[in-house]
């Protein structure tokens, strides 16, 4: 077995490999040992899915969301506490119970709506809004690059020729060292609001009405283009598999009457 990235030996790989991040509330969407090696999956870890978290549009989107990374922890924000004193910034974050909490420099407090209710005084904090928060940059890029690239080894894990296709095939050659190096500063992306973040579906599995978190699917045009799109608390995403190029996303979402390509009919053959 070979690593889909560094194309090098990756038998002995003991970590397995969320496709989006268990930061951005992944449990179950994983490659299986040795897809991606070790090493790629640290680097990746500390290079490209951090910046990202670690954006501060995104980071008070986790927030809101009250997502818990791996280590059990919910992001901290800058707010501002309004009291006797006056009003000043203050670090806060939540704790999973939502009890309030005190800890280190940081303040925990409970939610209630608009504003965080402590023990005396309120503290406002900034609302995520993807009309003003969204980003763009090769920090996006890279990690619409990595999630793209391995999502499409996820849709071929069931056949090591496949997988062993996916590695030899130049075609995706420049997403795969996008990814790893960013070595192409301005490579396109659409990035779109398709619907609100609290929107909820039914699932007849539960019964009941539940948040969507993550949607994803690989777009193949009749131009034989293929994208990858996901959506993300209602935040669609769209990258070239097969190279720095947008336009023919908007082409067919101009023929599809802008409906996302997560919504709608399509060949998804591989």
């Amino acid at each position: 077995m070979r690593c889909i990235f560094c194309k090098c030996d990756s038998m002995t790989s003991k970590s397995r490999e969320h496709i989006i991040p268990e930061s951005l509330g992944n449990i179950d969407i994983t490659l299986p040992l040795g897809v991606v090696c070790d090493k790629c999956n640290n680097y990746f870890g500390r290079e490209v899915d951090k910046p990202f978290l670690e954006n501060d549009s995104i980071k008070l989107l986790r927030f809101e969301e009250g997502i818990i990374s791996k280590k059990g922890r919910i992001p901290v924000v800058q707010g501002l506490l309004s009291d006797e004193y006056g009003l000043r910034p203050i670090p806060v974050t939540k704790v999973p119970s939502q009890y309030p909490v005190y800890s280190g420099d940081a303040m925990f407090f409970s939610v209630d709506k608009n504003c965080i209710v402590g023990c005396t005084g309120k503290i406002y904090i900034p609302k995520f809004d993807t009309n003003l928060s969204l980003f763009e940059g090769t920090i996006l890029t890279r990690f619409l690059a990595k999630i793209a690239f391995e999502y499409l080894a996820f849709r071929l894990k069931e056949n090591n020729e496949w997988i062993n296709s996916l590695i030899d095939t130049p075609q995706f050659d420049d997403i795969r060292e996008h990814a790893r190096l960013g070595r192409i500063k301005n490579w396109p992306c659409s990035v779109r609001k398709i619907y609100d973040k609290e929107m909820r579906e039914y699932n007849p599995l539960t019964e009941e009405m539940e948040q969507i978190i993550n949607e994803l699917d690989i777009l193949i045009t009749t131009g034989s283009e293929y994208y990858f799109v996901m959506a993300l608390f209602g935040i669609e995403y769209a990258i070239n598999l097969g190279g720095a190029e947008i336009d023919g996303y908007y082409k067919w979402l101009q023929q599809n009457n802008n409906q996302s390509p997560l919504y709608i009919d399509k060949n998804k053959k591989m």
